[in-house]
């Protein structure tokens, strides 16, 4: 297998800030970046709309509810906006607040809103309320949900705690080694980057007590975006190089080198793989 590059924003489209995050929504692509700027793209790079979120502040992260299909930022604010996207336009729809420290990572997950803050506190919201507030520790640097596990994640430890009495108790089921990002793949695999930063460690599933699957050694350079479906991953980081791997085989299966810091990725329905390096955005796509 092998990675080539599809295509790549137009110059002249691209954010004056480097780029913190990017997620894959229907048939849009959307972007946000360190001056708060927040970019709507198609699914080959052409931009769509733009607009202003948290007053020229950082987006550190975005979520969408499928549902409603409202769109969810943070920032160092300490807030959550909502934005509803209609007719090619976004509008902000409400804000969120409860946080009193910057807002790291959210996530969407069977009809709640989780948002983690460098506090350590993830906060659980539904239609707009705050419902629960969980004590983490230490900040939140990255965050994941799956029916009623939390995973977090600083640069010492994936952090796995599990809700009883519905969403109001948590508990802290294991402490594995390792930091950001993080990577549920189903419910079978966790993938992170273990405490250097350079090796990807894969871990099996709750039912098994998250077992070491395997170790995957190839960057030079601390990882700092994660991506990928079923057996098939993607890393990225400072070394500028974009790593596919085989997850049933432990190797790595493809390679591609960007002219940036990686920064972010993700995928798209129709194995397009895009990527963030500082201020622009790459499509590339594998090949068999």
């Amino acid at each position: 297998m092998s990675l080539e590059l599809v295509s790549e924003i137009n110059p002249k489209d691209e954010h004056n800030a480097d780029i913190e995050t990017i997620l894959w929504y229907s048939d849009r692509l959307i972007s946000g970046s360190d001056n708060g700027i927040v970019k709507v793209w198609t699914s080959d790079l052409d931009l769509v709309t733009q607009f202003q979120a948290h007053d020229g502040q950082p987006v550190y992260d975005m979520s969408i509810d499928p549902v409603s299909h409202l769109l969810y930022t943070c920032s160092p604010d300490t807030t959550i906006q909502e934005w509803k996207l209609e007719d090619g336009k976004c509008y902000l729809n409400n804000i969120l607040k409860g946080h009193t420290q910057a807002i790291r990572k959210l996530c969407f997950s069977d009809g709640i809103l989780y948002s983690g803050d460098e506090a350590g506190e993830v906060k659980l919201w539904k239609n707009g309320d705050l419902i629960n507030t969980c004590n983490m520790i230490e900040e939140v640097w990255d965050l994941k949900v799956h029916k009623k596990q939390i995973f977090t994640v600083r640069d010492r430890d994936v952090v796995i705690n599990e809700f009883n009495d519905g969403l109001r108790r948590c508990w802290t089921r294991k402490h594995i080694p390792g930091r950001g990002p993080l990577l549920l793949l189903q419910e079978d695999r966790i993938c992170f980057p273990d405490r250097n930063g350079t090796c990807l460690l894969v871990h099996g599933s709750s039912t098994d007590g998250f077992p070491q699957l395997g170790t995957l050694q190839g960057h030079s350079m601390t990882i700092n975006a994660l991506t990928g479906r079923h057996n098939v991953i993607f890393s990225g980081g400072w070394d500028k190089r974009i790593l596919a791997w085989d997850l049933d085989k432990m190797i790595s299966v493809g390679e591609f080198e960007i002219g940036n810091s990686i920064t972010s990725m993700t995928t798209g329905p129709h194995g397009q793989v895009y990527v963030t390096g500082e201020r622009r955005i790459y499509q590339l796509r594998t090949c068999f």
